[in-house]
């Protein structure tokens, strides 16, 4: 995967959930040489040198565009600002696969998966959209309202009334081939709707509305979606733990395990833990951080160093 990155985006306030995140690819084989790519939106000394230890690059981020009041925006604005612009910022990597960093990675094949969806399509992306997640059978007034008001926002009634009960494409986690066609679209998309409105979720709907007005030109051609398990969001629904594997995994039957974790839900911004079900019957406390977020420094800053079995089974 050498023209192949991970890039994610922290600041220090959420320092430890970017960590959970890049550990979780260099404690794996399978991932440990993948590059990694760091927006530093705030970071202090202590971070940057842990991050020294274990990424390939760790950049700064511009604003990509002028619209009003830019400048009373908090830092990590920039970050949903840029993200269409990514190859930009690492022009070294002809893919680039962006994670957030309250993501993590269970299943260290997923990265091959969006890499080769990226590479043979141009976008890989995950719709949010599983039997198990809210409002799949009868798609519920509080979604609708939510997108209405999310592509209402951005681009008016009209775009809102036509598409408030498409499935939102989470922008979480995905993988872009730099020369994507879709790519130049969300761009536009973004910059127009940045003219308008500063809501949190501007770059999701910019990407959302570019692909779904032009549907018939994108899909399937441009576009590989891969399935929940590759961005189990955690605010739909909560996973289950199996006790046999380890793993966390959906909480439909088969069961099938999570891929990659992404902890949305309100209740683990804090580092709390929440009740989860098990497989076999029982209930499991768990933050669901990989390995209980207990990192440290020293623990990963020589080379050749990889989690025990006892470490990696103790996650969550």
């Amino acid at each position: 995967m050498s023209n192949f990155a991970v890039v994610t985006a922290t600041s220090a306030e959420y320092f430890y959930f970017a960590q959970g995140l890049i550990l979780s690819l260099k404690e794996r084989p399978e991932t440990a040489d993948i590059p990694i790519c760091v927006f530093d939106l705030g970071l202090n000394d202590e971070q940057l040198r842990w991050l020294a230890d274990v990424v390939q690059h760790v950049r700064k981020v511009e604003w990509e565009c002028d619209f009003p009041g830019r400048d009373e925006l908090p830092e990590h604005f920039k970050n949903l600002v840029a993200r269409p612009h990514i190859p930009r910022y690492f022009p070294e990597y002809e893919i680039v696969m962006w994670m957030d960093a309250d993501t993590w990675v269970q299943r260290p094949e997923t990265l091959d998966l969006f890499r080769r969806g990226a590479s043979n399509k141009g976008f890989a992306v995950v719709p949010e959209v599983h039997p198990c997640y809210a409002g799949c059978l009868n798609r519920s007034s509080a979604l609708r309202e939510l997108a209405y008001k999310s592509y209402e926002t951005a681009f008016g009634a009209e775009v809102a009334s036509k598409y408030q009960s498409n499935a939102i494409i989470n922008t979480g986690v995905w993988a872009m081939h730099r020369d994507s066609p879709l790519r130049p679209l969300w761009i536009e998309n973004l910059k127009n709707a940045l003219q308008r409105t500063h809501y949190f979720m501007v770059e999701e709907m910019s990407f959302s509305y570019a692909l779904y007005d032009n549907l018939d030109k994108f899909f399937p051609e441009y576009v590989q979606l891969l399935p929940a398990t590759c961005n189990w969001m955690c605010h739909q629904a909560l996973p289950m733990f199996d006790e046999a594997s380890g793993l966390f995994v959906a909480p439909n039957l088969p069961h099938d395990p999570i891929n990659v974790v992404h902890r949305t839900s309100d209740e683990l911004k804090g580092r709390g833990k929440v009740t989860l079900r098990t497989v076999q019957g029982n209930t499991h406390a768990s933050s669901l951080e990989y390995r209980n977020g207990e990192y440290s420094r020293q623990k990963i800053a020589f080379a050749g160093w990889q989690a025990k079995d006892s470490d990696w089974a103790a996650r969550g």
